[in-house]
């Protein structure tokens, strides 16, 4: 099973994902019509320029102090940058002037990692929040921290509103107007075709070491998800065009 629950807590168990199901939602706080729009024009945006070539190339940004294994993070994206030219910050906190340069430069591959929120990555100095994706130059975005595949409702109540938010350090809950989460930036980046938000970097099994060979061989990224094994299952949320997938120059 994907998950045991001993005395001490939940613990995650490697499981194999059997189907791929991808995800869109429109903010909670707008109307039916603006919805259904924002629905319409992004499964147009999925329909155009489905032979465009791209260049081997990748941004990463890891937030110096982000929760995943030294040595793991260094041998994955060593695998990813070697696949094409790579723009990597490892444990360097990337300045403002680079955060923006990066969204200014065409990539097959936008990588972020950090201590999160639904709404923004801290990366030391400068946070990456979702407004980013709208003007990031890549079709496919990979997001890694708490709460990024998340929808944070009040506090041990499940109340379908996007209304608190759990800030960091754990345990400090302050209730705040939410309107905004990575996956509803999926309705409004023009060149975002899909993302995959919660741990697609953590240690162990993940979407880059177990599904990110095939999508760069040629797959859909729902044909290179499923059938691979994951460390924790749940946490590889798939935003956007299931039949993503590349072309290269």
């Amino acid at each position: 099973e994907a998950y045991t629950y001993p005395v001490t807590g939940v613990q995650s168990h490697d499981s194999k994902m059997k189907i791929a199901i991808s995800l869109l939602y429109p903010a909670h706080n707008l109307d039916y019509q603006t919805k259904a729009k924002q629905l319409i024009s992004t499964f147009q945006k999925f329909s155009t320029n489905r032979n465009q070539k791209f260049d081997k190339n990748s941004n990463i940004f890891a937030a110096l102090d982000a929760p995943i294994d030294d040595g793991a993070l260094k041998s994955l994206f060593d695998t990813v940058c070697t696949f094409g030219k790579c723009a990597y910050k490892d444990r360097v906190s990337p300045t403002l002037e680079e955060m923006n340069a990066s969204l200014s430069t065409s990539y097959m591959m936008y990588a972020v990692l950090g201590h999160a929120q639904r709404n923004y990555i801290s990366l030391g100095q400068e946070n990456f929040s979702t407004n980013y994706l709208n003007t990031i130059h890549s079709p496919f975005v990979a997001i890694e921290g708490c709460f990024t595949d998340c929808w944070p409702s009040g506090i041990y109540e499940d109340n379908n509103i996007l209304d608190y938010s759990t800030e960091y350090p754990e345990g400090v809950v302050t209730p705040k107007a939410r309107e905004s989460w990575f996956s509803n930036e999926m309705m409004t980046a023009p060149n975002v075709k899909v993302m995959v938000l919660g741990a697609p970097m953590q240690a162990g099994n993940n979407f880059m070491n177990q599904a990110l060979p095939d999508l760069l061989a040629g797959k859909t990224i729902a044909e290179a998800m499923i059938d691979k094994v994951y460390s924790i299952g749940d946490s590889q949320q798939l935003i956007g065009d299931p039949t993503f997938h590349y072309n290269f120059k």
